[in-house]
């Protein structure tokens, strides 16, 4: 007897798929742009601009403003998060689960490195009572975008180490 590991199912890749599915139901058309976007993202660990999306995918698959309007639906339905490199360059990246990644952007390399867990769990509390002070006081679509950005010295270990200090909020 012959057994094979190999399956006739195709890789599904459940970003890609889940964001396949939202689209469609949020009434958007599912083209080979957008499909190949998201792939992209999906394969793609850190923030990456719209310039670099655009020559990943292929500059003759489409130009650079289908791009960025495909990028703003991506934004629209949750499917992408927006920040910004320190030159003010606008840079997308997967959404990855349903907390925001705060991460230390290196202003030479571009290398972004995130912030450990237990960090970012007090910067989201500082951030969620800041949030909620402005609803009270009739604030609504609130957001916030929040980036770090440093030069790592040659000396600094890979990974951002060092403990960000937030204060405690009442």
């Amino acid at each position: 007897m012959i057994s094979s590991t190999q399956t006739n199912q195709p890789f599904v890749d459940t970003y890609v798929d889940s964001s396949i599915q939202q689209l469609r139901q949020a009434g958007h058309r599912i083209t080979q742009v957008r499909i190949q976007l998201l792939t992209a993202l999906s394969k793609h660990d850190s923030p990456i601009s719209v310039e670099d999306l655009h020559e990943l995918i292929g500059k003759d698959c489409c130009d650079l403003v289908t791009v960025y309007r495909c990028m703003a639906t991506f934004e629209q339905h949750g499917l992408v998060t927006r920040s910004y490199r320190h030159s003010g360059t606008t840079i997308y990246e997967r959404k990855q689960g349903p907390h925001q990644v705060y991460r230390v952007i290196d202003k030479v390399t571009h290398a972004a490195h995130s912030i450990g867990n237990e960090d970012a769990e007090r910067i989201r509390a500082a951030i969620e009572n800041v949030e909620r002070l402005l609803r009270e006081s009739g604030y609504s679509e609130v957001s916030h975008v929040l980036e770090f950005f440093a030069v790592q010295s040659p000396s600094a270990p890979a990974r951002v180490s060092t403990a960000v200090h937030v204060p405690a909020t009442s």
